[in-house]
């Protein structure tokens, strides 16, 4: 989503569809059957495979910040409120606030739950999609789910921090006062944090021991890695020295890093082979071979 446009891409990078509908985010189903945005004015549009709208509704008074699927409905986000839509149509209020402020939402591998993470104060409210109520609360200002039960969520000081369900199994100290974005390996094993002073750290998720470290410099807007982990790929800067960098783990080494437009968000494909970047200003996509 882009300056509010939906686009799908085929495999080969070609447009495969757009649709015009002031989106602010939308999710894809993993068949690829279909696709979910949320808009401005609080409405959830969903359109088929070939891009046909399916249906519109108008949920709530405010722009959507984030959508996630359960097997008891459709949730809806935006900064002060997160309402659950059942089968039948029914919304239900599952958390709220008073303050206007940045809302991210995550979603967890398996979609049994999302997290609902507000500004740098550290509240992030877990809601569980299967039942649809609020599971639990934990003082998160980034938040990622692992496999299970594990969650990996910064705290307001800078510190990163490990839970089992709500019962804390670590908190380690970074090099940084905050965090920018976090990731959980598949298996539960590592965890990468991008923190906010342009460092990208590796850590084990058992005990959340240092196992590598990366800097980029300047903000990080996004950081992922390959499926096997050994490769980590960062986008930020600072305006007018922004890039896109790849690091080695295996050989402790950047293997390169090339100038790139302020972008927001990467995509790595499956075979871990190619990375798409895509620029916040232009809305273009560029492809790279993680091997150039």
């Amino acid at each position: 989503v882009i300056d509010g446009i939906v686009t799908a891409f085929a495999p080969a990078g070609a447009v495969a569809w757009k649709a015009e509908v002031d989106a602010t985010g939308g999710r894809t189903a993993e068949d690829g059957s279909g696709t979910v945005a949320g808009t401005k004015d609080g409405s959830v549009v969903g359109f088929d495979h070939a891009g046909v709208e399916g249906f519109r509704a108008k949920l709530l008074d405010a722009a959507i910040s984030g959508l996630a699927i359960g097997s008891s409905g459709l949730v809806a986000c935006t900064s002060t409120r997160v309402e659950g839509v059942g089968p039948d149509g029914r919304m239900s209020l599952l958390a709220s606030t008073t303050q206007h402020d940045e809302a991210l939402v995550e979603v967890h591998p398996d979609g049994r739950a999302i997290a609902w993470s507000r500004g740098r104060a550290g509240d992030t409210s877990i809601i569980d999609l299967r039942s649809g109520r609020l599971d639990s609360r934990l003082p998160a200002v980034r938040f990622a789910f692992g496999p299970g039960e594990m969650r990996v969520g910064s705290l307001p000081d800078g510190k990163l921090r490990c839970w089992d369900g709500t019962h804390e199994r670590w908190t380690v100290a970074t090099a940084a006062a905050h965090v920018q974005t976090i990731q959980v390996a598949a298996d539960g094993t590592e965890i990468l944090a991008a923190l906010g002073n342009g460092t990208l750290e590796v850590r084990a998720a058992k005990d959340g021991a240092l196992l590598d470290s990366f800097p980029l410099h300047g903000d990080v807007y996004h950081a992922t890695w390959t499926a096997n982990r050994r490769r980590v790929v960062a986008l930020g800067g600072r305006a007018g020295t922004a890039s896109i960098a790849v690091w080695d783990r295996d050989k402790k080494a950047e293997l390169w890093r090339k100038p790139f437009a302020i972008g927001h968000r990467l995509a790595l494909d499956a075979g871990g082979e190619r990375v798409a970047a895509a620029e916040a200003t232009s809305g273009e996509v560029t492809v790279f071979d993680l091997d150039d």
